[in-house]
């Protein structure tokens, strides 16, 4: 992104209740815990159906944990406990 945090905040009304976080903030919660973010893909149209996107691949080393998350209902992220 090419905005600073502050007008970031602004234009996406993130500060606002009911807001939900999409792909920017994943980004940057991987970066910020240091730790690849792996999003499975199951009907999502932007995405070939059943992929994965890696959000914070620098991070992906053999001793690293992944957070695993699965977007849902076009709307929602839920977290995958199980493979």
């Amino acid at each position: 992104m090419d905005i600073d945090a502050g007008t970031y905040l602004r234009v996406s009304e993130m500060r606002s209740p009911g807001i939900w976080a999409g792909s920017t903030e994943i980004e940057v919660a991987a970066h910020w815990l240091q730790t690849p973010i792996r999003v499975f893909h199951l009907g999502n149209p932007k995405h070939p159906g059943n992929s994965w996107t890696c959000y914070g691949a620098e991070f992906d080393r053999f001793d690293s944990r992944t957070i695993l998350l699965e977007w849902a209902n076009r709307n929602h992220y839920n977290f995958i406990v199980q493979l």
